[in-house]
């Protein structure tokens, strides 16, 4: 009988299974320093992920972009009148 492959964390939680299927990345992008959004087609549905990284070491104070996902629709914007500079972000994106 074939086992899977499986790693589990210190606390016993599953963090990989090579029984199940792994997830795709299929690009990415930074947001700049303004508000927008944009459209990926690919990832609209339940299998889409996205993930996000810092872009630079600007310290604990900054205004980072803040990202949301709906469908394959990823908007971000910053908070208005923050005293920080702007910092944008990676976005990251792929399916399941």
């Amino acid at each position: 009988m074939a086992a899977p492959l499986q790693i589990w964390d210190m606390y016993g939680r599953e963090l990989f299974n090579f029984n199940t299927r792994v997830a795709r990345q299929l690009g990415s992008f930074s947001t700049g320093t303004s508000d927008g959004s944009t459209y990926i087609d690919a990832i609209n549905g339940p299998d889409g992920w996205i993930a996000v990284q810092a872009i630079g070491d600007y310290g604990f104070a900054r205004n980072n972009a803040m990202i949301a996902r709906v469908g394959g629709s990823i908007s971000w914007r910053f908070i208005p009148g923050h005293p920080s500079p702007r910092v944008g972000v990676k976005v990251i994106y792929g399916v399941k």
